[in-house]
């Protein structure tokens, strides 16, 4: 398959998507990301198709391999700290959260949510140097203000 008809096969994807069209959608991603394992639009495309039919653990393999292919993407890095969360493996997600800053640390986000991780385990003192380094990244943003001032 080349690269244009990849193309075409995730818009079709995507309208069979968005016309409710769910297994189509997903038999034809699945034909795709087996034959391109590199296209990230077929792969979050397909991650959304999974968790629409609620395939939980399909949807969180198709965001996992969203990341390797793009380090840091906030919609793979936010759906598996969820996943992650929802089942207290707080360790897996603090490491999704080191490496997110690592990949993109533009992103306040990620120190932000960090930082409240740490805070709900009772980790002040890391909750903080999170929340500050958020901070740095959008000085402007009222959410990490207002943490921070709570912190205090």
């Amino acid at each position: 398959m080349n690269n244009a008809e990849i193309e075409t096969q995730v818009q079709t994807a995507a309208r069979l998507f968005q016309a409710g069209d769910i297994a189509r959608a997903d038999s034809l991603l699945s034909t795709v990301t087996q034959q391109a394992d590199n296209h990230s639009g077929a792969w979050l495309l397909l991650a959304r198709v999974k968790q629409k039919a609620g395939q939980r653990q399909a949807a969180v393999d198709a965001f996992q391999q969203l990341l390797r292919l793009n380090p840091g993407m906030e919609e793979a890095v936010l759906a598996l700290v969820q996943h992650h969360g929802e089942k207290q493996e707080f360790d897996q997600c603090e490491q999704l959260l080191r490496d997110a800053i690592d990949a993109r640390p533009d992103i306040a986000r990620y120190p932000y949510m960090l930082g409240n991780l740490y805070l709900q385990q009772g980790y002040h003192a890391n909750g903080i140097e999170q929340m500050k380094k958020a901070m740095s990244i959008a000085p402007d943003n009222l959410q990490i203000q207002v943490a921070l001032a709570e912190m205090h």
